[in-house]
Formats: structure tokens, sequence, C-alpha cells
């Protein structure tokens, strides 16, 4: 499996990688322009189908949303399957905002797994604060948090796709 990460705004780039592609994974953030953008990753997928006939959407993640807001996360998968047309295709795991994680990993060009490890590593904070151990830079101890939210979006699409191809190869 090779996931290729697209940035927004890069029209030829998006274009070439669905060109390419078996499956589509579109992230979505739970923002106004979310609509916006979902109908605009639909009009890419129309453009290159008669090229790859094989391309299919496997889904729609969420990410960038904060732990607790649930109102805001179930707005935003309203808003989503009425773009895309079914709720199915949206993922159950959603990766919370973290500015601290997403600054440090690229700070330190570290996947957020490694991040994670990172901070289990350091030091506790007692023995800091009683001079048995030096303070360094400290890793943020949210990394595990959205290591697992990485991890539950994981097993998700490993089992969607299976799913997914189970069923073409029965068809």
């Amino acid at each position: 499996m090779v996931l290729i990460d697209c940035p927004p705004g890069n029209e030829a780039l998006q274009s070439a990688a669905i060109t390419a592609a078996r499956w589509a994974l579109v992230p979505s953030k739970a923002d106004e322009g979310t609509a916006r953008g979902l109908t605009e990753i639909a009009r890419r997928l129309d453009q290159v189908i008669d090229v790859n006939p094989d391309l299919d959407l496997l889904g729609v993640v969420l990410f960038d949303v904060e732990n607790q807001a649930t109102n805001v996360r179930e707005n935003a998968r309203r808003m989503i399957a009425e773009v895309i047309g079914t709720r199915a295709a949206i993922f159950d795991a959603v990766i919370r905002h973290s500015s601290s994680v997403a600054q440090q990993a690229r700070g330190r060009g570290l996947l957020v797994h490694e991040l994670d490890e990172a901070a289990r590593r350091q030091p506790e904070w007692w023995q800091i604060r009683r001079g048995v151990v030096a303070a360094g830079e400290l890793v943020t101890r949210t990394a595990a948090s959205v290591a697992d939210d990485l991890h539950a979006l994981t097993t998700q699409l490993v089992t969607r796709l299976n799913d997914r191809e189970n069923q073409e190869a029965s068809a």
C-alpha cells in the first residue's frame, strides 16, 4: 500500500496521484470550507475516471478536530454525508487537533508514533523538579493520543480496504 499525501491547492499533483491510484482516502476538516473542498475533490475524481476506471473512494476521514467538540464532529459528518451522498464512506476514527504534536513532529522530523516514543522515554516532571535529571527539551505527551487516533484510523482503513477487495474478488 502506498499513501500519497497531496496538499490542497495543487491540482496537478492531486490529479496525477488519483490517476495512478486504486483508492482515494480524503481527509476533511470540520469547517466551512469542507463542502467546497469535497466538491472539488469529487470533480477531480470525475475528471480522471475515464483514464482510471478502477478508481474508487475508500472514504473520508475527519482530522484536526478538537477532542471535546462532539457537536462540531456530528455536524461535519452530516455535511460530508450530504456532499458525498452517504454516511457509510465516513471513517469512525477522527484525528484530533494538536498544534504542539504537529509542530514537534515536523520540527524533529518524526512521525507521530515516534514522537510518542520520545515522550515516553523522557523523564517525569518530578524527576526534573527534584533535580534528579535535567529537563532538556520536553516532548508533548499529547502525542500518545494523536498516535492512538492514527492507529485507529489505520486499523479501520485496512479493514475497509480488505472488505472492499474481498467484495470485488467475489463479484
